[in-house]
């Protein structure tokens, strides 16, 4: 069961680059799995209205996965504990970095809810690049309010920092 959960936690965080603050305030009532388009409904960083996000293939077959292995799959919490002290009840965004920490750590990296954000994002990116996508349409799956903030991301793919820097250090003329 845990492994299920967690595999879904995983997904939701890098599929659709959600924060943790995000994910753990889901609640099932908030998931509409009408035909073959599945949204979230979810409140954003600083928002007072829920906006919903489509929901890809492989987040769909991991929520379908924990939601017929959980025992209250009608309504409630979708990410809950599964610890003794705190079984059925909303995780915490403690227990989710405590997840994802494991998980990294298994595999030989550091990481955190944010860091999968961050490679979503990053990864999101590299696709719209890649299918001629403008960048307007990674601010929208972001949710970032500016495209300054993508651009940090941007320039630590392309690295125009370091590009820009090894162009202008030849300019330089030694004494």
């Amino acid at each position: 069961m845990k492994s299920i959960r967690d595999h879904m936690i995983l997904r939701l965080l890098h599929d659709l680059g959600l924060r943790a603050s995000e994910l753990i305030n889901i609640n099932i009532e908030h998931i509409s799995m009408q035909n073959d388009d599945w949204e979230i409904k979810i409140k954003g960083k600083g928002q007072s209205e829920y906006s919903s996000i489509f929901i890809p293939e492989s987040s769909k077959r991991v929520i379908s996965e924990w939601l017929n292995i959980n025992s209250n799959p009608i309504h409630g919490p979708l990410c809950i504990s599964l610890s003794n002290s705190s079984k059925g009840r909303r995780l915490s965004r403690v227990g989710l970095y405590e997840i994802v920490k494991s998980y990294g750590k298994k595999v030989g990296i550091k990481t955190w809810p944010h860091g999968l954000r961050h490679l979503s994002i990053t990864n999101a990116i590299i696709a719209a690049h890649e299918h001629n996508m403008p960048l307007e349409s990674v601010l929208s799956f972001s949710r970032h309010k500016s495209i300054e903030t993508l651009m940090i991301y941007h320039d630590k793919i392309e690295n125009n920092q370091g590009k820009l820097a090894e162009i202008i250090s030849h300019k330089f003329k030694e004494v």
